[in-house]
């Protein structure tokens, strides 16, 4: 009989790809010198993946995470999502930052509500009812009067998780949304973020340097070299959800993601 761990595995391998990375490359200049931020990097990452980056400082993760956003424009490759090349943002892919980026100004309600911004063909009460839908799924519906300051930091990137849901975008992007946190709210995170992922199925990628994080959290993580970036290796997670931070499997995979770093941040010594 198939294990669960098994059938989850053959689940990732079956499904098609959502988002190809083909030779992104990306390169700055420094004054009159060149500096290249990333190396020709490519990913195959299916429909409904939580893919992790990660790596030494400075090796291109968010250079790459912004390019998926269309923030940023590869100098050489391309990205296309469902077939089609990326080429500035839009709804389809939405960003969380290490800082929750709500204003300050706006209430929790009309901080969701702002995201679907990117929704025009939506009427007010469609956009009131969404905007509650998705800080219910977060867990903030109680909360949807209150102003940003009075919130935790939680719970602010908790709005901020709303905020990039509600326009249903196919992919979710995730510039280390949990780094400035405590370690207790952080693992009450990991639990829910796991939770709102598994019920609404989005493609997540997920920038990180905490090997336990991503191996709590990830399908699939990419491990860069030191500057200029590339992909070293790729390391899947087939560990059943939810999963706790604690779990010995867990601590096992983070060990592995671990090993493949340690070589590139020996180099970062020398």
């Amino acid at each position: 009989m198939e294990t669960e761990q098994a059938a989850q595995v053959r689940e990732q391998q079956d499904r098609k790809p959502k988002l190809v990375i083909r030779q992104a490359s990306k390169t700055f200049l420094s004054g009159k010198k060149e500096m290249h931020a990333l190396l020709p990097v490519s990913l195959e990452i299916a429909e409904g993946e939580f893919w992790i980056l990660t790596g030494p400082s400075g090796c291109g993760k968010s250079t790459l995470l912004n390019m998926v956003a269309g923030f940023i424009e590869p100098d050489g490759g391309e990205i296309l999502l469902d077939g089609k090349r990326v080429s500035g943002p839009d709804s389809e892919r939405m960003m969380m930052f290490q800082e929750h980026a709500l204003f300050p100004w706006l209430t929790v309600l009309d901080n969701v509500l702002f995201g679907l911004e990117w929704k025009p063909s939506l009427s007010a009460k469609e956009r009131v009812e969404t905007a509650r839908f998705y800080l219910d799924m977060t867990g903030m519906t109680r909360f949807e009067n209150a102003m940003p300051h009075e919130l935790s930091g939680g719970m602010k990137q908790r709005v901020a998780l709303a905020r990039a849901l509600a326009p249903n975008p196919s992919v979710i992007l995730m510039d280390e949304p949990f780094a400035s946190l405590d370690a207790l709210t952080r693992e009450r995170l990991y639990e829910h973020t796991q939770a709102v992922v598994s019920k609404t199925k989005k493609t997540v990628i997920f920038v990180t340097h905490n090997v336990r994080e991503a191996a709590c959290l990830g399908d699939r993580v990419a491990v860069f070299t030191a500057r200029p970036g590339k992909i070293k290796s790729e390391i899947a997670v087939p560990l059943p959800r939810p999963r706790s931070f604690y779990d010995p499997e867990v601590s096992r995979y983070a060990g592995k993601i671990l090993d493949e770093l340690k070589s590139e941040l020996e180099k970062e010594s020398v």
